[in-house]
């Protein structure tokens, strides 16, 4: 996935925005911000794929019908940006939304492939909230 050389920088052989921007920073001595958003999004993009990849075995957590496509929608309460972005109750709503994913795995009590994603993350956001 990547490869360290003998030069100044690290180089990445990987079309993954999220590890480019990590390699970025760090081949620039530079911080990088993340924010709960950020972290949810990475998340998200992970049990899509998930789901993409397992889509007929997890049909029925998802919908009532066992036959053809119908176009679901999820709503969120709107959320509106302000000056409190990324306070420690943000980063604790993303741990539990989080841990709410193991549910909506094929695996007994989310012991799958995307179950052990979210146990390998939990503990990384707990660091984020420990400090």
């Amino acid at each position: 996935m990547y490869t360290v050389t003998n030069g100044p920088c690290t180089r990445l052989n990987s079309t993954n925005a999220v590890l480019k921007a990590f390699l970025l920073a760090y081949n620039n001595h530079q911080d990088l911000v993340l924010s709960p958003d950020d972290m949810w999004f990475i998340v998200c993009l992970q049990y899509a794929k998930y789901v993409n990849d397992h889509a007929e075995q997890l049909r029925s957590l998802f919908v009532e019908h066992s036959e053809g496509k119908k176009v679901l929608c999820v709503m969120e309460p709107a959320f509106l940006s302000d000056e409190n972005d990324c306070t420690l109750d943000d980063w604790k709503q993303l741990r539990i939304k989080t841990g709410k994913l193991k549910t909506y795995c094929i695996g007994d009590n989310g012991k799958d492939d995307f179950g052990a994603y979210i146990d390998g993350i939990l503990p990384i956001f707990d660091q984020f909230i420990e400090t």
